[in-house]
């Protein structure tokens, strides 16, 4: 089976996030970012819904440009299939948004709780990445649709580490890690 052009861009766009993500993760071990001492599984899940504000705030933002343009055309009317093409691209953005960062948000909660202060030091990492995806998931939907992959596949990736890292330790040290006992 051969790829058409666009499939071959898709490919090297999610490829090229792939090597950033590589990138991002291993300066983030290597540099001697600050370390915060959370001591407790409370204070992993407050530091971890903090930095998912800025997560939520890319969600946000892209509601106030679907009721700015609502507002601003004829498609103040969410019914109306008049002049639809106005918000048709950041409603599908909001969507998606709202779909990565509900997989990502529940994850990074649940990962924290197994992560030590080291691990901690990732949470902004993947905040910065999940940002960064949706920006330029956005700005590629806009540009051309197809220039989506970078910013869906940057997310996904991110998504991916932290699931995968889930089920790591699920597996290796179980639900009940770090919980006081009955």
């Amino acid at each position: 089976m051969a790829f058409t052009p666009d499939q071959w861009r898709v490919c090297k766009h999610s490829v090229a996030s792939f090597v950033f993500q590589l990138v991002v993760y291993t300066a983030a071990y290597c540099l001697p970012l600050p370390t915060p001492v959370l001591p407790t599984v409370f204070d992993r899940l407050i530091f971890t819904l903090r930095w998912l504000t800025l997560d939520v705030f890319t969600l946000f933002m892209i509601i106030i440009v679907v009721a700015n343009t609502r507002f601003s055309t004829s498609q103040i009317n969410p019914l109306s299939k008049k002049d639809i093409q106005y918000v048709e691209i950041h409603s599908r953005c909001l969507q998606n948004t709202l779909e990565q960062l509900t997989i990502g948000a529940f994850g990074k909660l649940a990962l924290c709780t197994f992560l030590g202060n080291e691990g901690m030091r990732y949470v902004p990492v993947m905040t910065f990445l999940f940002v960064l995806g949706r920006i330029t998931f956005w700005i590629g939907y806009l540009n051309q649709p197809i220039k989506r992959a970078f910013g869906f596949a940057t997310n996904t990736g991110v998504n991916l580490v932290i699931y995968v890292s889930l089920a790591y330790h699920l597996v290796v040290y179980g639900p009940m890690y770090g919980l006081a006992s009955w």
